[in-house]
């Protein structure tokens, strides 16, 4: 005999019937009955301590995006300054930390090159400017909430005239999540 004891599961939402002895009539137990409207119990608002006068802080946290470009390749500057911009938007009414990477590829591997976090007030943009970056394999990361929309771009200053021109430019569809 094994010394295992078995239980059974009953669920008190359902109606159950009892095992009797042998010879005696099977009778049925019916489930409580759901209390009426009048008879709903609430549970108080917990706040955290110090949250009474801070009605944001009573807010939950919005899910954060990890998103990234991938590797792209930078061109050479050709005697010219090469820089990578990113812009963080922020379409949100609160403000939000974001945090920004950019990475670089050594061989088959990764090493960082930038890492900030930044804190975004609602409605304000950012702009972060990275150089000595020509002629390297690169990728942009961001950690943010999809509130926050980023782009990158790779510029090249012409010094004798001053003129800007638009390498590569990462629109927010180029960054994917992950």
């Amino acid at each position: 005999m094994s010394t295992t004891k078995s239980w059974g599961i009953i669920d008190s939402r359902i109606p159950t019937q009892r095992r009797s002895s042998p010879g005696s009539a099977a009778r049925a137990t019916s489930a409580p009955s759901r209390p009426q409207a009048s008879h709903v119990v609430t549970t108080p608002e917990i706040r955290p301590r110090g949250a009474a006068n801070a009605p944001h802080a009573l807010q939950t946290a919005p899910v954060v995006d990890a998103r990234s470009t991938g590797f792209f390749a930078v061109p050479e500057g050709d005697g010219n300054i090469i820089d990578l911009h990113v812009y963080l938007s922020s379409f949100a009414d609160v403000p939000h930390r974001v945090a920004v990477h950019v990475d670089r590829r050594v061989g088959n591997e990764r090493e960082s090159v930038f890492s900030r976090v930044l804190e975004i007030p609602s409605g304000e943009a950012r702009h972060l400017e990275i150089g000595d970056l020509d002629g390297q394999s690169v990728e942009v990361r961001v950690s943010a909430p999809a509130e926050i929309v980023a782009t990158a771009a790779v510029t090249q200053y012409f010094l004798a005239d001053g003129g800007i021109l638009v390498l590569i430019f990462k629109a927010p569809s180029d960054f994917v999540q992950f």
